[in-house]
């Protein structure tokens, strides 16, 4: 997995050839620690100076994908080959060295209100049924998938959105030719697929998005420049916390195919179903 463990920053102020002044920054990383991620940075900031200075076309800031995900290591369990992360609005993440998940999105990508959000929540049982069409052919999709061969075997969940497909029989290559297959395959969210192999891990959210119960997004980004930002996360973090035993994530739905789980897919779908409270009748979040 490439989720790297330090992160640096470094600002470029520079002037393109018709005199128009760039301020940007730019982000590098390291697994070794911060000052190794600091000279990256800094080199990285003197080669984009001279681009902006000799007027060469320049990638855009933060294309998706691009880079690795720069994410809070919240716990690594390395018997387990999986790390949980915090994303930049605060939820945690799963990320997993070779167990499948799958991401369906039926969410529209329009920009909802509190409000609107809100009353979505309470009413979920007739958005259930408008989606019932979509839900149905993607989970008919899968079933057609594991029932080419009688080794496969998937687990179901419904999120807020749409569907999470774990893949129970066996484990994969995040960054591999199979997986990327499946996943296109599956109907799996096309900017997931590439994160997977920028990151080689696959992912799925633990918690809520905070603002479908009713919190704002984190309000620093990781990583954290000082006390003050710090004092913040941790007041943020304990009202978020505070929510959590009262909303799912996902909703457990069926299995599908081989019911035997392979035993490195066994400890991660206990605490996946756990941290999400797939078993639970809360809304979904």
């Amino acid at each position: 997995m490439d989720i790297p463990k330090f992160w640096a920053e470094s600002e470029v102020d520079a002037f393109d050839p018709v005199g128009k002044r760039v301020i940007t920054s730019v982000w590098r990383w390291s697994d070794e620690s911060e000052e190794a991620a600091q000279t990256k940075s800094d080199q990285a900031a003197k080669e984009l100076k001279v681009k902006i200075e000799q007027g060469e076309p320049l990638q855009e800031k933060y294309s998706y994908g691009h880079y690795p995900v720069r994410e809070e290591i919240i716990s690594n369990h390395d018997e387990f080959s999986y790390v949980i992360t915090r994303n930049l609005y605060g939820s945690f993440i799963l990320n997993t060295q070779n167990v499948m998940f799958v991401d369906i999105d039926f969410e529209q990508k329009t920009h909802l209100s509190l409000f609107k959000g809100i009353k979505g929540l309470f009413s979920r049982k007739k958005k259930a049924l408008s989606e019932d069409s979509q839900e149905t052919q993607a989970i008919n999709q899968l079933k057609r998938w594991v029932h080419e061969d009688d080794k496969r075997g998937a687990t179901v969940y419904r999120t807020y959105g749409g569907l999470r497909y774990m893949i129970t029989h066996q484990t994969f290559e995040p960054s591999g030719r199979e997986a990327e297959q499946i996943l296109e395959l599956l109907g799996c969210d096309p900017s997931y697929r590439v994160l997977c192999k920028v990151q080689n891990s696959f992912r799925a959210r633990l918690t809520p998005k905070p603002w479908r119960f009713g919190m704002d997004r984190i309000p620093v980004r990781y990583p954290y420049r000082n006390q003050n930002e710090k004092d913040l996360l941790a007041k943020w973090d304990m009202g978020y916390k505070e929510k959590l035993e009262k909303w799912s994530t996902c909703e457990y739905v069926l299995a599908i195919g081989n019911k035997v789980v392979h035993p490195k897919v066994v400890p991660v779908q206990k605490m996946h179903d756990r941290a999400t409270n797939a078993h639970k009748k809360f809304p979904l979040a």
